[in-house]
């Protein structure tokens, strides 16, 4: 008998593909909506 309990959680491939539909349907619904991304968010002067 073959254990799927491995692919639980983030370890699933199909959560790449869910997460790509969800982000790509979010952003068509909320195109004011600020993406953030890496250190875009930290830059400022931080005296």
């Amino acid at each position: 008998m073959v254990d799927y309990s491995c692919l639980d959680g983030s370890k699933n491939p199909l959560n790449l593909f869910r997460t790509w539909l969800y982000k790509k349907k979010f952003y068509k619904e909320h195109p004011e909506y600020f993406r953030p991304d890496g250190l875009l968010i930290f830059c400022r002067c931080t005296g």
